[in-house]
């Protein structure tokens, strides 16, 4: 198995007492660690991360892998906080509203679209 502290062999006996599944591959903490930095960059990126800070391979399409099978809890919408910001693919994108706009002439010739803002 896979470890942050490099290849451990692991009997049945121990993984049973771990609660390691079979056929399991890499350590759960090492998972843990892909997974955050997977959160932040790019999994190329975080593949050369991990590699550096733990000295174990763990190629970007497992980094993916990791990231497509794990379940993430969704997190409640809460409609009364306005979003400004969000990060797609590690880039941040800013969202503006219609509020933002001065004149309705604006918003129509950034959006390309009619605007009433008799809101």
């Amino acid at each position: 198995m896979k470890s942050i502290l490099g290849e451990l062999p692991i009997t049945e006996k121990q993984a049973k007492k771990l609660e390691i599944k079979s056929r399991t591959q890499m350590s759960p903490m090492l998972e843990k660690n892909c997974l955050l930095l997977s959160g932040d960059e790019s999994y190329e990126k975080s593949a050369q991360k991990i590699k550096s800070l733990t000295g174990i391979a763990v190629s970007h399409s497992t980094q993916q892998r990791l990231v497509h099978r794990y379940a993430f809890e969704e997190l409640p919408s809460n409609p009364e906080v306005e979003v400004e910001e969000m990060s797609l693919d590690g880039g941040k994108v800013r969202l503006m509203g219609l509020r933002r706009f001065r004149s309705a002439k604006k918003a129509q010739t950034i959006t390309g679209q009619r605007v009433n803002l008799d809101l």
